[in-house]
């Protein structure tokens, strides 16, 4: 990835995390956490009749028919048509792969990342194997499905598609003065999610129509030719794909910085950009520290532990999901109007990172929601504000841990994206990530990147207190897990203006 994201401290929100386990050492050998077998809900709508507005209208592709809004609309009114009751198998399998996905992954990182802040987007990543799954040929595909807890050999557009349009808030139809029925669009407020999908290929090597219905439209890729040899063509798509990011998030992304890799003719480039906004539905209040002792952060060191001062947000009573076992306490915050929530994860003393992962499953913390063990609770909460990035995360070595190497490899069919007959193949698997938490809410950004080159080129109340080391996820209610990471020093690496 390049140059990532420069955030300055604009009233952006708050992402809170689960906890990090204490006391996992560098040694430790990452392995990969047993699928169960969980049911999942599909998604439905809460406010029948209520009509579902996009945040934002898709990109006309370069090389594609372009959209018209009119298109646009009956394409999302197949995807909800498909989302009947013979489908619920298939959402609750994506559900399922998906948040395994993302307890492997999350595993993997913390793993290579001993002691350190970190932030990783799961969604993007997995979104990003999807594409391949269905780009590459069979054996290649097979083996990404494989690894990922789906079947080989077809296609789970319709299925992200879907959990995407989940995070488009609803608005009810109004009566104009004609008492004609309509939606209030320009009131709408912003999906809290926002994924976007981007090709950068080589424009002499135009993209076939099948492959544009195969692979492209499904997943909503915006196709975007350039001369990999021309640097001015090169430092303009970089720009155009900031102007992207920029409209896909409605103006709240306008610090990330993107340059198109520098790759050799007939090279591609698949991007996906993930962004999550939300305030929580009840603010947190600071703490002043005229009327209050100040909170220290216990952050392990090689001689013991280090009290460190941070800034502490707090609810002295907040109404919240909440459970805890032997290996963690846990509390579910709400964000406004969205099935998203942030899970926080204080892993109990001497628990390492794996020991909570696998509980997290075995629990079903992450799971749809009438299926988690989460008990409504009284709780008074008290978490450090934070802010970081975690750049160039190496995804290739993270796939081969999970049992994928087909499409890092010529022969893995990746060329017939194009037209031209040399062997592709993925050669570099990365990803920047960032995160943002304060009183009101929570900002996060990821942005993934597969460069493809040819061969030869209870009812008591409880406490919840971060003041150790935590593990954050933002999810939904149905499954789904966004953004994931660890919380080793909130003061560390820090981006937020003071």
């Amino acid at each position: 990835m390049h140059n990532f994201f420069q955030y300055p401290l604009v009233a952006l929100l708050l992402i809170l995390g689960a906890s990090q386990g204490c006391g996992q050492t560098e040694s430790e050998e990452p392995r990969e956490l047993s699928q169960q077998q969980q049911r999942v809900e599909p998604v439905t709508q809460e406010e029948p009749g209520a009509q579902e507005e996009p945040v934002m209208q898709e990109q006309p592709a370069v090389g594609a028919p372009p959209e018209t809004q009119e298109q646009q609309a009956t394409e999302d009114e197949n995807v909800e048509e498909q989302a009947t009751p013979d489908a619920a198998d298939d959402m609750a399998n994506v559900y399922l792969s998906e948040r395994m996905f993302a307890m492997n992954m999350t595993a993997q990182v913390a793993s290579s990342m001993p002691g350190e802040n970190f932030v990783v987007s799961p969604f993007g990543v997995y979104e990003c194997l999807n594409v391949l799954a269905v780009a590459a040929n069979p054996e290649a595909g097979g083996q990404i499905a494989e690894a990922i807890g789906l079947t080989p050999n077809r296609s789970y557009a319709t299925e992200l598609a879907q959990i995407r349009q989940s995070h488009i808030p609803y608005v009810a139809p109004q009566q104009n003065q004609e008492g004609q029925q309509q939606t209030q669009t320009a009131a709408l407020p912003l999906s809290p999610f926002i994924s976007r999908n981007a090709m950068l290929y080589d424009s002499q090597f135009p993209i076939g129509e099948s492959v544009i219905e195969r692979v492209f439209a499904p997943f909503k890729i915006n196709a975007i030719g350039l001369n990999w040899e021309d640097p001015a063509s090169v430092e303009e798509t970089g720009a155009l794909m900031n102007r992207m990011f920029a409209d896909a998030t409605s103006g709240r992304m306008t610090d990330l910085v993107y340059e198109a890799p520098g790759l050799p003719a007939e090279s591609a480039s698949l991007v996906n950009l993930g962004f999550f906004g939300a305030n929580w539905s009840t603010e947190f209040s600071e703490l002043d520290p005229r009327y209050a002792p100040p909170m220290m952060f216990q952050v392990p060191t090689a001689d013991g532990v280090e009290a460190v001062n941070v800034p502490y947000m707090q609810h002295s009573s907040l109404t919240a999901f909440y459970h805890e076992n032997e290996a963690f306490q846990l509390v579910e915050l709400p964000y406004l109007n969205s099935v998203m929530t942030m899970v926080l994860v204080l892993p109990a003393e001497g628990a390492t990172e794996l020991d909570v992962l696998r509980a997290l499953v075995e629990d079903n913390c992450l799971g749809s929601r009438g299926d988690r063990p989460q008990q409504v609770v009284p709780t008074k909460v008290s978490i450090p504000k934070f802010a970081f990035e975690t750049g160039d995360i190496d995804l290739n070595g993270i796939c081969s841990q999970m049992g994928i190497n087909g499409v890092f490899q010529a022969g893995c069919g990746l060329e017939d994206l194009f037209s031209h007959d040399k062997p592709m193949f993925v050669e570099r698997f990365e990803q920047n990530a960032m995160i943002q938490v304060d009183e009101k809410g929570t900002v996060a950004a990821a942005v993934t990147e597969a460069d493809l080159v040819w061969m030869g080129s209870t009812d008591a109340e409880k406490e919840f207190t971060a003041n150790r080391p935590f593990m954050f996820f933002i999810a939904d209610v149905n499954g789904g897990v966004y953004f994931s990471g660890r919380v080793a020093n909130p003061v560390a690496n820090q981006q937020v203006d003071e």
